[in-house]
């Protein structure tokens, strides 16, 4: 649930396709695998398919762990129904962060929010 020990340190989590012929196993996984993600989103900084150049899913992804350590990122992961089920392998890297700004916005009458 916390940030890293250390300051602006994250774990991403990359993530694939198992092979070619976990696409039916993937859209199988694909509600479980978002419910997943609701579940953990106070562990997730951001979540989200890699996109080719054309701006459609290029079958990478990203999951941006906000936990102690890599062992606790990497067991979020092998939870994730999609790595459970084979459908997708990851690897974890940890990450700092060193320059940019996010805002976030919060509009508690439409329970809107927005991240910039």
């Amino acid at each position: 649930m916390a940030q890293g020990t250390e300051a602006n340190l994250y774990y991403a989590c990359f993530t694939d396709p198992a092979n070619a012929d976990s696409a039916a196993e993937r859209s199988r996984q694909f509600d479980a695998h978002k419910a997943w993600l609701k579940e953990h989103e106070a562990d997730i900084l951001v979540a989200g398919p890699l996109l080719a150049e054309s701006l459609e899913p290029a079958g990478s992804g990203l999951i941006v762990f906000r936990t102690e350590s890599a062992d606790a990122a990497r067991r979020l992961a092998e939870a994730d129904p999609m790595h459970a089920s084979g459908a997708r392998t990851f690897r974890i890297v940890p990450w700092r962060i060193n320059e940019g700004t996010l805002t976030a916005r919060l509009t508690v009458s439409t329970g809107s929010f927005d991240l910039t």
